[in-house]
């Protein structure tokens, strides 16, 4: 009964994960018919001598921190709004979640079209009202921000629905016990929401945080990692040494080091936020 399932995991998941390792052992490049072992040489030169790694790993951090605490301040709000009664919240929900279902390559081509340095829709806004012009992703310092903001607007409504199912499953009498206690609507929603919403949120930034580190759509479509690697990231740097250099090994290199470090950053965020002193 769980032979198709163990099959399954061996020629999807194992045997990839395996030759993978292999791989960032070699020197294999796809328009070399062989390629010989070479042991850590691949890991060392990434660790030690790759500033573009070291670039692409650092901003990959930069867009987590920041999509993250994004998502989980914004969604966690949201989550209350639309927890509450009123007059068309059906209606609102649903025109809330629409960037979610929309395709990240979609998302990208209009946010560029809205945000073109040249023809862009917003700079010729501002050039009809006098108001100088914005090199927006065509910026080192503008353009990691705006992914991010891009990124939230088009995530948070997912991880506000995944707040508001844990919202809507606090038990009411543990609320009404509070008030019966003496307590108002906020010390209600501190003491008993949000213990209660613990796991939920651990949920979400473990989720946010995954794909966070997985980013690449908007950086391919939009700036390509530029300007001058401001926009550089793992998923990016991965795909372009694999798959556009055709240097497997060391691209196999980087994908090991980077799920070893997301691994790492999952286990860490775990242990912080199941700890007894954040219950």
């Amino acid at each position: 009964m769980v032979a198709p399932f163990v099959l399954f995991n061996l020629v999807f998941l194992i045997f990839p994960l395996g030759f993978c390792i292999y791989l960032s052992l070699t020197d294999w490049t796809m328009y070399k018919p062989t390629w010989q072992f070479v042991g850590f040489r691949n890991y060392a030169e990434l660790l030690f001598s790759d500033e573009v790694f070291v670039k692409a790993l650092g901003n990959t951090m930069y867009y987590v921190v920041f999509t993250v605490a994004g998502v989980v301040l914004l969604g966690a709000a949201m989550a209350v709004l639309l927890n509450q009664r009123l007059r068309g919240i059906g209606l609102f929900r649903t025109v809330f979640y629409f960037p979610v279902v929309v395709d990240w390559v979609i998302v990208s081509t209009v946010w560029l079209f809205l945000l073109e340095p040249s023809i862009g829709l917003i700079n010729q806004v501002l050039r009809a009202n006098a108001l100088p012009a914005q090199p927006f992703f065509n910026s080192r310092s503008q353009a990691m921000p705006l992914m991010i903001g891009m990124s939230i607007w088009k995530g948070v409504a997912y991880y506000a629905i995944i707040f508001l199912a844990g919202l809507q499953d606090v038990p009411q009498v543990l609320l009404e016990q509070a008030q019966i206690d003496g307590a108002n609507r906020w010390q209600a929603f501190r003491h008993v929401t949000v213990p209660w919403m613990a796991p939920v949120t651990l949920l979400v930034i473990v989720l946010a945080s995954i794909n966070a580190l997985r980013v690449f759509s908007p950086m391919y479509v939009i700036t390509g990692g530029g300007p001058v690697n401001a926009t550089m990231t793992v998923m990016l740097l991965l795909y372009n040494q694999s798959f556009r250099y055709l240097e497997m090994g060391y691209g196999s290199a980087i994908a090991v080091v980077f799920s070893a470090l997301v691994l790492v950053l999952v286990l860490i965020q775990r242990r912080i936020l199941s700890s007894p002193e954040n219950a």
